[in-house]
């Protein structure tokens, strides 16, 4: 049994056959151009990897895949110095070796400072402890209404309920907030760098968004499209990533902002172009999904609303199709390795989500084979 760091065209191939051979043909994670875009022309792949290797972890033996845990590098700022976090994206045990996948995520542990993962389940919880890692239940959500009859409606709620009730507080909070005329900023070679700037000393620990990465994760997407916004064209006051996904069966849409940078004293500027951009694509909702639990000490998020504090009101966040459960954001595993950040630090990690494996489908529907 031979393991490796990174993969070579080859293995990516043998890889790829044996995911669609476990969640069948039309799976996401196997399709050719995200393959290609996520763990080939990550910017930060060689980091660990060499450049011409896929991002990934495996065993093998001879020309089997026994196992594999999918990955992408980011640099993280803690204290003004630079270190390697890896975010674990998928790992299968494809053999019937007890332990070899969460054997590939130990050794993920050897090679990083920061491990992080969204979306751990009842099977992945249990491993993940094992391993001493750490668990946030619910990443924090800002969500906006912009509808309430329509999302009233969709979720077929009572007009004379609490629900409803909630959502016209939210959509009345609107007016109370300076609605500014967005730019899209279509090329980003102009963004100036005081959004970044902003962005490190705002947050005690925060991935390395540049412009570089800016352009990776979402004008280099094969199939998702975003729009970068700011409310000037050199993105004086910041600049946010927003995302228009219409709800599958329907004829409305909503708007997922994937990341928030506004410059000091420009938070309220910023948002009232959000909320432009929003009411220009006629959304029924906008949502803001972040791992920091001190952003709102950070940030005036008004007339956002966190909904850790209203998760009683069931907003959906799933639209692919839409579906309510009873989680209302996103789970967050993490493990602190190197000894020169203090675990505490992730209570201030800006990272972001706004992209789940639904969104990610492109429109193909697959069903695990193997279940």
């Amino acid at each position: 049994m031979e393991f490796k760091i990174g993969i070579d065209k080859i293995e990516a191939e043998l890889v790829k056959k044996k995911l669609t051979e476990f969640y069948g043909k039309n799976y996401w994670g196997a399709d050719d151009k995200f393959f290609e875009w996520m763990y080939f022309k990550n910017p930060n792949k060689s980091l660990l990897c060499d450049k011409d290797k896929y991002s990934f972890l495996i065993f093998k033996d001879k020309n089997e895949i026994l196992a594999l845990d999918s990955f992408y590098c980011e640099i993280i700022i803690y204290r003004n110095k630079k270190y390697l976090a890896i975010w674990d994206i998928e790992w299968n045990n494809f053999s019937n070796i007890k332990g070899l996948g969460s054997q590939l995520v130990q050794k993920m542990h050897i090679l990083c400072d920061v491990y992080l993962g969204y979306k751990y389940n009842s099977l992945s919880y249990k491993s993940f402890k094992k391993l001493d890692c750490n668990f946030i239940e619910e990443i924090e959500r800002y969500v906006l209404i912009f509808e309430p009859d329509i999302l009233k409606d969709i979720l077929n709620i009572p007009k004379n309920s609490e629900y409803y009730d909630f959502y016209k507080f939210s959509a009345n909070n609107i007016k109370l907030v300076d609605n500014i005329n967005y730019i899209k900023i279509s090329d980003i070679s102009k963004i100036e760098n005081k959004y970044y700037i902003d962005y490190l000393s705002r947050f005690e620990m925060a991935i390395n968004k540049n412009v570089d990465y800016i352009n990776w994760r979402y004008l280099s997407h094969p199939y998702i499209e975003y729009d970068i916004i700011s409310t000037d064209t050199n993105g004086k006051c910041g600049i946010a990533v927003v995302r228009k996904e219409f709800i599958k069966n329907y004829k409305y849409c909503v708007v997922r902002i994937l990341d928030f940078f506004p410059t000091f004293g420009n938070e309220k500027k910023l948002l009232g172009g959000i909320i432009n951009y929003c009411q220009k694509q006629k959304a029924i909702l906008v949502d803001f999904f972040c791992v920091s639990q001190k952003i709102k000490e950070k940030i005036d998020m008004f007339p956002f609303l966190p909904l850790t504090k209203h998760r009683q009101f069931f907003i959906p966040r799933l639209f692919q199709p839409l579906e309510i459960r009873e989680r209302q954001s996103i789970n967050f595993v993490y493990k602190i390795l190197n000894k020169e950040i203090e675990n505490s630090a992730i209570n201030d990690l800006y990272a972001t989500k706004g992209d789940g494996d639904q969104d990610i489908k492109v429109n193909r529907e697959y069903q695990t084979v193997s279940l």
